[in-house]
């Protein structure tokens, strides 16, 4: 049980506002680090009433409260959020009887007035890192040793400017790293604020492509790329050249793009025409040979068979047709398709004689 009683505030002894050192800042100051620390410290809390909102005389019996000094908004604020975070995180409270809800990170720097500890329960995520400065000293960038890799967030600190205090704290996240410190693996720095208790929370690290390390080199590619080029966003010297450089030789790749695909374009096309080219001389080669060793009515039936089984070249195989066909009958005049009745065996009987004797 943590006690704050009327004893302590009676027969002399002084309120807890009288028995702070120093300017009426820092009494104030220094009654909410009292506070504090005796709300994240293991153990139930009581406080004698008055104390909560600065009672300057000590506690009489025989009068009221100091109740006009709730004008003192900002200390009434302050333990109204003090009882308000503590009542919002259980490893202030869960485990107060039990050992493992409590750890020393730093308990030795006497010489600095500071004590660092864990406030734990079962859940590793509800882990609180607290951090007491009972000196008046700031300190910046200091390393403390962590029991976790990953986040830690400044929750709740006793010296913000809300409550009248000096206003330094830690607004944004701070990374572990692996640098060993207090006996630990991995550490954060801080700043720490005067005649304070300042509380972190802990959250375990991301996982997959937002990693803190490739955030860590885009933010150093981005700080070199200002540095050389002295101002955002323009480039100057031999970075501008750079530029240039790169716009050129994207330009030849796009030249080469389009160089390629009008080659490969042409070459698909002289295939066509020479596979289209190799179909017409068989056709007329085939042709040829019809008419030399048939008559002329059994050509054009060979030669309907042979440009229906040429398709590629139908057109190239009708002109040789048309060509041969008046070749072979000067007479005849060309027509314009050939003929694709079947030839009956009495017409071809004549046609055979009428070779024959004309040999």
């Amino acid at each position: 049980m943590l006690s704050l009683s009327h004893d302590e505030v009676v027969h002399l002894k002084g309120s807890m506002y009288t028995k702070m050192p120093g300017t009426p800042e820092q009494k104030m100051a220094n009654l909410r680090l009292a506070y504090a620390y005796q709300m994240v410290h293991p153990g139930k809390k009581l406080l004698f009433m008055g104390q909560e909102f600065g009672q300057e005389k000590e506690w009489n019996e025989k009068q009221s409260l100091s109740w006009e000094l709730l004008e003192h908004l900002q200390l009434k604020n302050y333990m109204a959020a003090l009882h308000a975070f503590y009542k919002a995180n259980p490893a202030l409270y869960q485990l107060d009887e039990k050992p493992e809800g409590f750890e020393w990170i730093n308990g030795m720097e006497w010489e600095k007035n500071l004590l660092i500890f864990l406030r734990r329960t079962r859940k590793k995520e509800d882990t609180l890192l607290v951090v007491c400065n009972f000196s008046n000293v700031e300190y910046d960038d200091f390393r403390i040793g962590v029991p976790y890799p990953g986040k830690y967030k400044e929750m709740f600190n006793s010296d913000a400017e809300s409550y009248g205090g000096t206003g330094v704290g830690n607004p944004r996240v701070k990374m572990s790293k692996k640098t060993e410190c207090d006996e630990r693996k991995n550490s954060i720095t801080v700043k720490l604020a005067p005649l304070s208790v300042q509380v972190f929370s802990y959250t375990k690290p991301e996982t997959g492509a937002a990693s803190n390390k490739s955030a860590k080199a885009k933010t150093a590619a981005k700080a070199a790329a200002e540095k050389k080029t002295g101002k955002k966003g323009k480039p100057a010297g031999k970075t501008e050249e750079a530029v240039k450089a790169v716009k050129a030789k994207k330009t030849t790749k796009t030249a080469q793009k389009a160089e390629k695909k009008v080659s490969e374009k042409t070459v698909k096309t002289a295939e066509k025409k020479q596979g289209t080219t190799t179909a017409t001389e068989k056709v007329e080669k085939a042709v040829k040979q019809a008419i030399d060793s048939k008559p002329v009515k059994t050509v054009e039936q060979t030669v309907d068979k042979l440009v229906k089984a040429g398709k590629s070249a139908a057109a190239e195989a009708a002109k040789a047709v048309e060509k041969y066909r008046a070749a072979a009958d000067p007479e005849k005049k060309p027509a314009t398709k050939p003929e694709t009745k079947p030839e009956t065996k009495s017409e071809a009987k004549p046609e055979t004689k009428t070779k024959k004797s004309t040999e």
